[in-house]
This record gives structure tokens, sequence and C-alpha cells, in this order.
């Protein structure tokens, strides 16, 4: 992220912007990863409820999620 930001407008916003996805999908991934394997008991009570308080944290996050 760092290169594409000294490249500045040189490179598309689609390219950053799909950049910018896979590198949080994969941070997700490894966050989900290491709390199946690496956990004794994962409870998905505490899962929903962190989802849940993002959802009233953010309540139009979709809607406002659209492409710099």
């Amino acid at each position: 992220m760092a290169l594409l930001s000294v490249f500045g407008s040189r490179v598309p916003i689609g390219l950053k912007v799909l950049l910018l996805t896979l590198a949080i999908l994969d941070d997700l991934a490894a966050i989900v990863i290491n709390a199946i394997f690496y956990s004794g008991d994962l409870s998905f009570t505490a899962l929903d409820t962190g989802a849940a308080d993002q959802d009233i944290a953010h309540p139009n996050a979709a809607e406002k999620s659209q492409a710099i």
C-alpha cells in the first residue's frame, strides 16, 4: 500500500481499491483462522454480539461504502 501511495495518481483508483480490499480480507481471514485453531472454545455468541455492535455503531456503512 505504501508503494501505491508513492506512485500517487499514476495508479488507477480501481487498482488501489482492489488491493486495499484484498489486504483487509486477508487480515480478517487471518483473525478467523487464529480464532478457530488457537482458541480452546470459540464463542459464537461473542462473534454475533461483535457483529451486532458493528451494525449498531455503523448502521449505514453498506450505503456509504462507494468507490473513492
